[in-house]
């Protein structure tokens, strides 16, 4: 959908299914100004532009609305396999979720069942940033995915509110002073059965553990680091301004 800004209508009813793509040096797939939207089973690989490279801030799926008259309703990421083995380092994250100025067309946003890998046996490169990226969601449901090596966090979120974050597979993700799973300003969430794991011998960096910064009335349980039930989260205070 185009801006609502512009007195657009927005994108209802849409299907991105099947799709392979590669070497994108923005989002792959994206929806501005959209509900009703279904992206499945969806393959994507070494992203960013190659020949030359460039691309900045990629991202595998990105609901990006731009103003608080678009809408962001009832958004469905299920069964996508992001796949950063050879791409530009640090090349984004999987998915992005973003929706931060809440307007009156906000909804349901969920992802589910999403493979993310940040790469392989190369000990040298962070090709994937993050995982699943999260900004300004109300009641958004985070569950059932798998995220494999990160630069940074497996699951980093801002200012989101009510959501529910669980069931989600963490493998060796985090390192160089970042945690797995990391939010700020996050309210009302349940962070539940999330599993991290380190796969031995991989020779890199990592980094289990949740954070929270500025965040309040979060619940944490049966998260997991290494089989062992985590005894709680890191809650650190608002940034002095």
């Amino acid at each position: 959908g185009g801006s609502a800004l512009e007195k657009n209508y927005f994108a209802n009813d849409c299907l991105a299914y099947h799709n392979i793509t590669s070497g994108v040096a923005a989002a792959n797939i994206a929806a501005v100004n959209a509900e009703n939207v279904y992206v499945t089973e969806n393959y994507t690989f070494r992203l960013g532009h190659h020949e030359p490279l460039f691309g900045g801030g990629v991202c595998g799926f990105d609901l990006e609305t731009n103003s608080p008259a678009d809408h962001s309703k009832n958004i469905y990421v299920f069964n996508n396999l992001y796949d950063y083995e050879g791409s530009i380092p640090s090349a984004g994250s999987a998915v992005c979720l973003q929706d931060p100025y809440r307007g009156v067309n906000h909804g349901l946003v969920v992802a589910a069942n999403n493979i993310a890998i940040g790469g392989r046996e190369d000990t040298q490169h962070r090709y994937m940033s993050n995982g699943i990226f999260l900004n300004g969601l109300k009641g958004c449901r985070v569950f059932n995915n798998y995220v494999y090596r990160t630069g940074q966090n497996a699951i980093q979120s801002y200012a989101i509110d009510s959501c529910v974050i669980e069931d989600n597979d963490l493998e060796s993700t985090g390192g160089g002073g970042n945690v797995s799973v990391w939010s700020h300003g996050a309210l009302n969430t349940i962070f539940r059965r999330n599993n991290y794991r380190d796969r031995p011998g991989l020779g890199i960096s990592t980094a289990a553990g949740f954070v929270e910064i500025c965040g309040r009335n979060n619940v944490y349980e049966s998260n997991l680091i290494n089989g062992r039930e985590v005894a709680g989260v890191d809650r650190q205070p608002c940034p002095a301004q």
